[in-house]
């Protein structure tokens, strides 16, 4: 094996490495955007209205924390575990 073919075998294993086998807690934009479902236009006026978080930005690098995210997404479906039941009866008047 050459060493220009091993370093393309590696080059696209730690890619796919990277996206698919690791779990990482901080999503790019896109990758957030694609996780909740939503184009990345609507995530972004998503985040803009409150529905869902801001980014933490660090050093240039932009990225959402994914347990914000399912703690927000699951408000917005109704399936957040310490949701007041109440707050639906309130908000009703």
């Amino acid at each position: 094996m050459t060493a220009q073919y091993e370093h393309a075998e590696l080059k696209g294993s730690s890619a796919v490495s990277r996206s698919t086998s690791q779990p990482r807690r901080g999503l790019r934009r896109l990758e957030a955007a694609h996780y909740v479902g939503i184009s990345p236009s609507t995530f972004d006026r998503w985040v803009e209205d409150g529905a869902l978080p801001e980014p933490i930005r660090r050093g240039g690098v932009v990225l959402w924390d994914l347990r914000k995210l399912d703690v927000a997404f699951d408000a917005l479906s109704g399936d957040a575990e310490d949701a007041n039941p109440w707050d639906r009866v309130l908000t009703r008047q």
